[in-house]
This record gives C-alpha cells, structure tokens and sequence, in this order.
C-alpha cells in the first residue's frame, strides 16, 4: 500500500505548523474506523513522505507516536504494520473551552465530558497493548535483583533509555547519570521547586485555568505565583 492514493490523504489540508499531528490524526482515524486493519503494512516512512512532500522526519514522528500509542508495531522485515487489537481504539477527544471558563476533553464517540482541569488524563487513550506487552518481556527477562528495590534516581537502563528518546525525538543531549526518574507529577514539581529555591528562584507564572494540583504544589513550595489568562484556543 502506497502512493499518493494512500487513504485518500490530501497534504493541502494539513497546517503548515502542525503537520505531524495531522497525519497522526488521519492515520489514527483510519485504524479507529478499520480502514486500516490489524497487519496492515504502512507505505515506508521515505515513501509517504515523498508522496505527501513532507519531510520524512514528519511521518516518521507520527508512526512513533502511534506506536507509542500501541496502534502500530515494528516487525523486523515487515516494516511498520497496524496492531492486532481486540477492538476498535478510542478516537481521540477534541478539546473546548466551556463557559466556565474550563478546559474539557469531549469524547465525541462517546458523549461522555472529562474535566481535565484536575490535571488528570484521559485513561481511556492509554496504550493497553503496548503497556502488556511491555510488561511481559520485562517478567519473562527480569532477575531477582531486578524486582527488588531500585537506584532511587531510577532504574539505570531506564535512564538511558530515556536518554536516547530525548536525543532521537527532542534533540536534547543528555547523560543517563542526569536523569531522575520520579513516581509521578508532584514529586517531580516538588524536586524541581526546591532546586528553584536554591537557586534563588522564589515565583513562577503558569497558566489559568490551569490544572489546581499544579497549582498547590508550586504554591507550598514557592513564595509567589503569577497567573496567566488564556484565551479561548487554550
């Protein structure tokens, strides 16, 4: 499956600032409605770029995500097929802002409203398969030191893994030795206001509406804080 006949798809369309979103979208639209099926082979990254006229790192950023996403899988002389699921995956929610003043994330599939101005995500998008499949290659490898208690800065091939994602996707250099790995937002919004002190660095500006849990941590920690007003788009 290839060439400019893939999923119809129309380049003119897509932001010219957006576009890797667009093409995850289209393409996560495709495996929700099953016009792409399970094992599926998607055209090569150089291939539907060239189509599209997108740079290749464009498209090969949205097969990533989609992978992260469990959505596609890489097979070693397969190239880059759909996952088998035993179900359709959830569309994506579409974003508003109500008269409130909040901002909530609509499941058009589903009418059902999640208020994430809580600062809590939308567990239904997260990735099951990938997630399983993860787990079980881990437990079928791991030693018994492996199950015992960690380096507490995290486990050391996870930093490094982390590593090299931040490299290959943000183009950020940096030592596993350099990276904390912490058990969730407010002990990482915790560490960091605490080295801002030591530095000297009292306030902080942050958006509003914005998430509350955020909102109190950098308040416990920091002598100030500066709301920002957002508009309609966020």
């Amino acid at each position: 499956m290839g060439g400019s006949d893939f999923l119809s798809l129309d380049p003119t369309s897509a932001p010219e600032r957006g576009r890797t979103g667009w093409l995850t979208d289209r393409l996560r639209e495709a495996i929700a409605e099953a016009t792409l099926r399970p094992g599926t082979r998607l055209p090569a990254t150089r291939e539907l770029a060239a189509e599209l006229g997108f740079s290749r790192g464009t498209v090969v950023e949205s097969y990533r995500r989609l992978t992260e996403e469990g959505l596609l899988e890489t097979n070693r002389g397969a190239g880059t097929v759909v996952a088998s699921r035993p179900g359709p995956p959830p569309a994506a929610p579409s974003s508003r802002i109500d008269e409130r003043g909040r901002r909530r994330a609509v499941d058009e599939t589903r009418s059902a409203v999640v208020d994430i101005s809580k600062g809590a995500p939308d567990l239904s998008a997260f990735p099951r398969a990938a997630w399983l499949r993860a787990e079980r290659e881990v437990l079928a490898t791991a030693s018994s030191d492996d199950l015992g208690y960690a380096d507490p800065q995290g486990v050391p091939a996870l930093r490094q893994a982390l590593a090299a994602w931040l490299a290959r996707s943000r183009g950020m250099t940096v030592g596993a030795e350099r990276i904390i790995v912490t058990s969730g937002v407010t002990g990482a919004i915790s560490l960091l206001c605490q080295v801002l002190r030591d530095r000297g660095l009292t306030e902080c500006a942050l958006e509003d509406p914005g998430a509350d849990g955020n909102r109190r941590i950098l308040d416990y920690w920091l002598d100030r804080l500066h709301p920002i007003r957002v508009d309609g788009e966020g």
